[in-house]
């Protein structure tokens, strides 16, 4: 595993608004997310935080927690779609979606990281997934990219709460990505006293191209 770049500023902040936001405080992940994975498409792979776009995250944010709140949105997991989906804020930001509906196409995992992992590691393209918790909880939003099918050429995954990361091999992408979505998002307390969330409830990911 090698780490690209870390989600810093030079005062080794967090760019990400809130490291675990959720819909009444939100971060800048999903904005962060669709950054990475248009540049990534555009350039065949972002190899130095510069490259993205920080004016572009609270505008995407906004926007999408903005229509949340309109609508007076309620996340169905299993639904086509949801009023503003995820999907439709991807495809305002110059993506197209090859799959899913709504909050793109269900993965069932059944609260088990590994599992996901397992499903996620397999995926050939560039996708936008979203973790979401029981209800109250929030959600977070994550990248990974992989080329190659038989032979693995590339993989990287993207988390904004800390850094985008490529593998060597199929099997360390998996790995990695396992210990990382438990370590981050399935409730372990930090040093600083406070649990991370619980973001095992559903999972919906969507494979973008560029419009």
């Amino acid at each position: 595993m090698k780490v690209i770049f870390e989600c810093l500023d030079k005062g080794k902040n967090s760019l990400n608004a809130r490291a675990f936001s959720t819909k009444l405080t939100p971060g800048y992940c999903f904005g962060m997310t669709i950054d990475w994975a248009r540049t990534s498409l555009e350039l065949d792979g972002v190899r130095v935080l510069s490259l993205l776009h920080p004016f572009k995250w609270g505008i995407i944010q906004s926007s999408y927690e903005m229509n949340q709140h309109k609508h007076g949105n309620v996340v169905n997991q299993f639904a086509a779609e949801a009023v503003p989906d995820e999907v439709g804020m991807i495809k305002a930001n110059g993506l197209d979606v090859l799959n899913g509906g709504g909050n793109g196409e269900p993965v069932i995992f059944n609260g088990d990281f590994n599992v996901l992992a397992h499903e996620l590691a397999q995926k050939v393209g560039t996708f936008i997934f979203i973790l979401f918790g029981l209800p109250g909880v929030g959600a977070h939003f994550l990248g990974i990219r992989r080329k190659g099918i038989g032979q693995f050429l590339l993989a990287e995954y993207f988390d904004p709460n800390d850094a985008l990361f490529s593998f060597a091999n199929e099997r360390e992408f998996e790995t990695f990505l396992a210990g990382h979505l438990n370590h981050n998002y399935n409730g372990r307390m930090r040093d600083d006293g406070k649990a991370c969330p619980v973001l095992n409830n559903f999972c919906g990911i969507s494979e973008v191209r560029l419009s």
